[in-house]
């Protein structure tokens, strides 16, 4: 029984080996003869799965992006998009192949053809396959890394002795794993935010650095939020110990830098980190931790291992800052000068305060206008100021200086309402809008929009003077001590607009008090009875208050009352508002009950935000003077009935976005028709409604969203006033609604099927600055002629990307009127031609154009991107310019494998014509790439760039692109035996870095064997990468390298030179004084690093060579190579200073670190060996 059980398995194992070994690719290459047309289809579907699944990739990136605008895409996510385009190609050559050879499969079969062909076509569809199994991404991308920011405009800081100091040790504490926590300290305005921000843009080796303000009064909730959304968390928890249970797993998965800006208090150490979910660096896992803080002892507290301070500006520094900000050149006369260094000296070298003031004295002209603002400083008092450091009133007195230099007083209150909201607050323009209509700030006006001009002109004032920060498009803020001032400016009674900011002063006597702002997080309990008569704006939030409080006041004119959803308290009834006979603007949110509204009759603002809302439409049509209704997010519980809208017969602004009242949009579209007064509407419906016959009034602004009927969360376009935005096909002509002073138009995706020319004659484009065209699967042409009347002399920024029957972008005439064009991509139009479509006509008349305003010329273009045009042969029409591109900067050119030359040549001429040898740039390109372009050579014009990149071509051939580069990578080089090959190149001695991979021809980066290398090369190269080269044999061919051959190295990484034996000679090392770190991988022949003899085997003269020193060297990494018998020579032992880290791995021959060949036992050799710096030996 045992025994037939073996033998039936073993039976059972070798029928599965001959199956599989050899009846299994009988059938497969059977399959490749009689089943040819069911392959054909096979790989017809799976590129249809493959093209749905690469669409909702695409897609996915879009709404990424949309949710996040400084989403960075995962390299991984690029490169498969890369593979499936690559493969999408393939299976359009393998379908050119079967249409060329279509008929012979019916008469006259080619079965050897056929089988190649079948193979081909199943190695496609498996790869498909895997491609597509592969597509499923746990995340598209993450944010981008924090911008460096400068302190209010880039241009208004220099940098200081002080903040480079603390730059270099707050990256050098990260570097160190036994430091944790990092403490940095100087007073207000110093520029702590600045410099810790500038620090999460350049550190390396940690997740995406999460930023949080804490502020005086920390709340967990809003920190948890905040780091959470850094790390795309989402919480399943509802309460805080919960989140900060999800915080601390998420964290202590990676590392990560969290940033406590702006700690006031001393805080409990670790136990109130762990209270938030913060899990400190421990076995390399987790978090470290930078905070900011005006006050030492808040670092001990935290007992941070490191603390830096701020200082403040130097007197040279301020000086420049000062001047810089100021305006003061030459020019400028001697006096002026005088007072102004005495201005500098008040300010006491605190950047905040000279920035401000020196803003605010722009446009002082007159030595008696600089000596005024000199004595008011000087004899300005600020005894008064309490709880602040003696340091900072000097800051406070530059501030207030700088407030009272606003020339309007209008702009003044503008300035003190922002110090109405909380610190580090994102400020909604809108909101100071609706506040300065209700305060008639401006007096009487006759429109909303009149209004939001002038606040909007203030607003650009405030940010020229530097006293506000742009935040968001339509966000600002406040710097936190220049919202100190504000409020101190503001809690005077001369200002005119006192505000009270915090419940303590609410004890106080507040009888001339005009603004009480209660807006943080914490619940509060208000007296039962407020007094201030003379009360006129007051924002409330989370408050328990009493409806005596609002019986005296009778001149509140705006009143914003929020409270909290999740955690109610007990707030007024709302009938206490009916005594308020000045109520201009009122915001609820999460409020239900609105029968009071029909006694706001003075009521002209109404914005709401919540759920529920019974009774309203019943209230709000006795609102006859509101003129601007805001329900946005709002969520009724019944149908909203649309008559309603038509009763608001003073209506100028409507705002419905994101409400639900879909059932009812069609009618209160047409409602809205009646409303001859309405300039704004911002609203979201089905594109079943949008189709209807839909006439909307002239509105001045809108922001209308059409969404999938069913798919109610996805937009299919939306559109304001100035943008226009498709991401989904829709059977309307969208082009021909187009209005004219429109500044934005994308299209992601077909808005037309028959859609072939998107501008014709009749449409005047004028004001367009961006236009972006994806995935038109029948456009042909931007525009037709004739072009007399299409204009498009605005645009700035232009991209065009999968559009497969592109044949010419616009015609000659339509070209030269692109003269702000500044970015020019195009990519996956393979059916494109030209670019530019040529004037008809002879030689003679091409020949006179140029030269003359005939001839075509960008003179704006900085980026010009040209990629998977595999029928592009040129780029640039005869016509060009000789100074047609003289600022672009960044040009790049892949796969466009009939591309011959950037410029056309002129018939009969050959491709170098003399007439191309003219094109010239102004100034250096910032990056020239070019990839897979077998036909392009640099032979029309000399290039200086910067930085070049060049993938799978001849360098040969580019020669004169990089010559002069600082930057070089060089991919999949094409029969290149070395990067310098004669005497006539400069040996590439201005190249700074140099990245080498995949080049199978290359042996080495310098030939002098041949008696013809170059004198010097490499001179200024500071980093080499050199990787995946299998034929890379040594640096320098020959015994004697050139002059500075690799003098200035610092850097140095090989992965993958199979051939290399040797890495440096003696007469190389003895260059390398700036070497710090060596890399060496996979190089599977390496017998040594640093060679002790020389190239033909002859032994290391002493006499000719001084004894070896790397004395900069700190890191040494070796891994899997196979055949290194020792690490360093014993020659070098005492020459490696600065030596830190030694790490070997998965070297097997390995006998010794340090070793020397047994030829040189009898070499004396003085001293002992020492590593004094040596830390780290693995």
């Amino acid at each position: 029984m045992p025994e037939s059980f073996f033998i039936g398995a073993a039976t059972n194992a070798v029928g599965t080996l001959m199956v599989d070994y050899l009846v299994k690719p009988i059938e497969c290459r059977v399959r490749y003869l009689f089943r040819f047309h069911m392959i054909v289809q096979e790989l017809h579907e799976q590129q249809n799965n493959l093209n749905r699944e690469q669409t909702r990739i695409q897609e996915d990136i879009k709404e990424a992006k949309l949710n996040i605008q400084t989403q960075v895409i995962e390299k991984y996510v690029e490169d498969w998009l890369t593979d499936a385009t690559n493969a999408l190609n393939n299976v359009q050559n393998l379908e050119a192949r079967i249409e060329e050879n279509k008929r012979c499969f019916h008469w006259c079969p080619n079965w050897s053809w056929r089988y190649q062909l079948s193979k081909s076509m199943d190695e496609e569809i498996l790869a498909i396959i895997k491609l597509v199994n592969n597509s499923k991404f746990e995340r598209i991308g993450h944010c981008a890394e924090l911008p460096g920011l400068e302190l209010f405009t880039s241009k208004g800081l220099v940098d200081s002795k002080s903040s480079t100091t603390a730059f270099n040790k707050i990256m050098k504490a990260l570097k160190d794993a036994e430091i944790n926590k990092i403490g940095v300290w100087g007073m207000g305005g110093v520029g702590k935010t600045t410099l810790v921000k500038e620090v999460g843009n350049k550190v390396k080796g940690f997740g995406q650095p999460i930023m949080v303000v804490i502020s005086k009064i920390p709340d967990i909730g809003e920190i948890q939020k905040k780091i959470a959304d850094g790390i795309h968390l989402k919480f399943e928890k509802t309460t805080k110990d919960g989140r900060a249970k999800e915080l601390w797993c998420r964290l202590k998965e990676g590392k990560f830098i969290i940033i406590l800006d702006d700690l006031w208090n001393e805080w409990n150490d670790d136990e109130d980190l762990r209270k938030i979910g913060i899990p400190l660096v421990e076995n390399g896992k987790g978090c470290k931790i930078i905070l900011t803080t005006r006050r030492w002892t808040v670092c001990k507290s935290m007992e941070c291992q490191v603390t830096i301070q701020i200082d403040v500006l130097d007197d040279d520094e301020a000086w420049a800052l000062f001047k810089m900000n100021a305006n003061l050149d030459e020019n400028v006369s001697r006096n002026i000068i005088e007072e102004a260094e005495k201005i500098v000296k008040e300010c006491n070298g605190l950047p905040v305060a000279i920035v401000t003031l020196g803003r605010s004295l722009k446009g002082t002209k007159t030595q008696k206008g600089w000596e005024l603002a000199r004595k008011k400083l000087e004899s300005s008092r600020l005894m008064e100021i309490g709880n602040i450091e003696e340091e900072e009133k000097n800051a406070y007195m530059c501030i207030k200086m700088s407030y009272e230099y606003l020339k309007k007083e209008v702009t003044k209150r503008c300035f003190l309402l922002c110090a109405l909201y909380p610190e580090d607050h994102s400020i909604d323009v809108e909101d100071l809008v609706r506040y300065a209509l209700a305060l008639e700030l401006y007096g009487k006006v006759d429109s909303v929009e009149e209004v939001r001009v002038q606040v909007l002109e203030a607003i650009d004032y405030l940010k020229d003077s530097c006293l506000l920060l742009k935040d968001t498009q339509w966000y600002i803020k406040l710097h936190d001590l220049v919202r100190d001032v504000a409020l101190w400016i503001a809690s005077r009674e001369e200002s005119g607009f006192m505000i009270k900011s915090r419940l303590e002063l609410l004890n106080e006597s507040f009888e001339p008090c005009r603004a009480i702002s209660l807006l943080n997080i914490e619940e509060k309990k208000l007296l039962g009875r407020l007094i201030p008569s003379n009360l006129e704006i007051l924002l409330l939030k989370n408050c328990d208050v009493q409806g005596t409080c609002f019986q005296w006041m009778k001149e509140l004119k705006a009143l914003s009352l929020t409270a909290d959803k999740h955690c109610p308290v007990g707030m007024i009834s709302l009938y206490a508002l009916s005594s308020l006979p000045k109520l201009r603007a009122l915001r609820l949110e999460n409020f239900e009950d609105f029968s009071f509204l029909r006694s706001l009759r003075t009521v002209e603002v109404l914005s709401l935000r919540g759920l529920g809302f019974e009774g309203l439409s019943n209230e709000l049509w006795r609102l006859e003077n509101l003129k601007i209704l805001d329900l946005t997010d709002c969520t009724f519980r019944s149908r909203f009935p649309p008559n309603v809208i038509q009763r608001l017969s003073k209506l100028e602004e409507l705002y419905l976005k994101g409400s639900n009242i879909c059932e009812t949009i069609v009618d209160i579209l047409v409602q809205i028709n009646f409303l001859s007064r309405l300039t704004a509407l911002s609203l979201r419906l089905s594109l079943d409604h949008f189709m209807g016959d839909v006439v909307f009034p002239k509105l001045e602004r809108y922001d209308i969203s059409v969404v999938d009927p069913y798919k109610l969360k996805c937009d299919l376009f939306s559109i304001t006033e100035k943008s226009w935005k498709i991401k989904g096909p829709i059977l309307l002509n969208v082009v021909s609604l187009l209005p004219e002073n429109l500044e934005s138009f994308e299209v992601l995706d077909d808005i037309d099927k028959f859609l072939e020319c998107l501008i014709d004659k009749s449409l005047r484009l004028s004001n367009l600055k961006l236009l972006y065209l994806h995935n038109l699967s029948n456009l042909s042409c931007i525009g037709e002629l004739p072009t007399q009347h299409v204009r498009l002399e605005g645009l700035v920024d232009l991209r065009i990307t999968n559009c497969p029957s592109l044949k010419s972008l616009f015609p000659l005439s339509l070209a030269q009127s692109l003269v702000l064009l500044e970015i020019l991509e195009i990519a996956n139009c393979p059916r494109l031609k030209q670019i530019v479509t040529e004037m008809e006509g002879d030689e003679e008349k091409i020949s006179s154009s140029i030269n003359s305003h005939n001839s075509l010329g960008f003179p704006n273009l900085r980026e010009l991107y040209i990629g998977n045009c595999y029928g592009l042969v040129y780029i640039f029409p005869t016509l060009m310019a000789p100074q047609g591109l003289p600022l672009l900067e960044n040009l790049a050119i892949h796969r466009c494998p009939q591309l011959k030359q950037v410029v056309r040549p002129r018939e009969g001429r050959v491709e170098n014509d003399v007439v191309l040898q003219q094109l010239q740039f102004s100034k250096p390109l910032m990056q020239f790439s070019v990839s897979a372009c077998p036909l392009l050579t640099d032979s029309f014009v000399h290039l200086d760039v910067e930085k070049a990149c060049f993938k799978e071509v001849r360098l040969s051939t580019f020669k004169e692109s990089f010559s002069s580069a600082k930057h070089l990578e060089v991919h999949y080089a094409i029969e290149d035996h070395n990067l310098v090959p004669d005497a006539k190149g400069d040996g590439l001695n201005g190249l700074t870095s140099l990245q080498l991979r995949d080049c199978k021809d290359l042996e080495c980066l310098v030939d002098i064997t041949t008696g013809n290398g170059p004198t010097f090369a490499f001179t200024n190269l500071k980093r080499l990468s050199i990787e995946d080269m299998f034929g890379f044999e040594t640096l320098c061919k020959g015994h004697h390298p050139p002059q500075g051959f690799l003098q200035s190295l610092k850097v140095v990484n090989i992965k993958g030179c199979r051939k290399l034996e040797i890495l440096f000679s003696p007469s190389i090392t003895q260059s390398l004084v700036f070497l710090e770190e060596l890399t060496i991988e996979f190089c599977r022949e390496l017998r040594t690093l640093f060679s002790v003899l020389e190239n033909d085997g002859g032994i290391r003269s002493n006499s000719c060579f001084p004894p070896f020193c790397l004395p900069k060297l700190k890191t040494l990494y070796i891994r899997l190579c196979s055949k290194l018998e020792y690490v360093l020579p014993i020659t070098l032992a005492q020459g490696l200073p600065a030596l830190e880290s030694i790490s070997v791995f998965g070297c097997d021959e390995l006998k010794h670190v340090f070793s020397m060949p047994k030829e040189q036992d009898g070499v004396e050799l003085h001293g002992i060996m020492l590593l004094p710096s040596l830390q780290y030996l693995d």
